[in-house]
C-alpha cells in the first residue's frame, strides 16, 4: 500500500509549440557582418567596388583568386557551413553594394 502522506507531483510536460519561430533577418545580418569581417581582414573593398563578375558566373561561380581567398578564409573562420548558396550570393552583392557606396 502506497504512503499517502509524501506529497508528489504529476509531470505534465508543456505542449510543443506548433512551429518555432526563427529570425532569419537576424541570420542574414550576423552572416553579412562576419562577410564584413572577412573582407576588412582581407583588404577587398575597393576590389569589391570595383570588381565584375562573368555575367554567366555571377560571385557564386566567378574562380578569382580574390574569391578564393574569401572563400578560404570564410571556411577558416566557421563562417562558410552557415551560409545556403543563396544567403552566400546575396550577402556578397550587398557587400559589393557597400564597397561602391564607399567609394562615392
Amino acid at each position: 500500500m502506497p504512503n499517502t502522506d509524501i506529497p508528489y507531483a504529476i509531470a505534465i510536460p508543456e505542449p510543443e509549440p506548433d512551429h518555432v519561430e526563427i529570425d532569419y533577418e537576424a541570420i542574414m545580418q550576423q552572416n553579412y557582418e562576419e562577410m564584413i569581417e572577412v573582407t576588412n581582414e582581407l583588404d577587398l573593398w575597393d576590389w569589391f567596388a570595383t570588381a565584375n563578375p562573368p555575367e554567366n558566373q555571377g560571385f557564386m561561380y566567378w574562380t578569382h583568386p580574390n574569391l578564393a581567398k574569401f572563400r578560404n578564409l570564410m571556411n577558416q573562420k566557421g563562417y562558410l557551413d552557415k551560409h545556403s548558396g543563396a544567403s552566400y550570393a546575396i550577402c556578397l552583392r550587398r557587400i559589393q553594394s557597400d564597397a561602391i557606396k564607399q567609394q562615392a
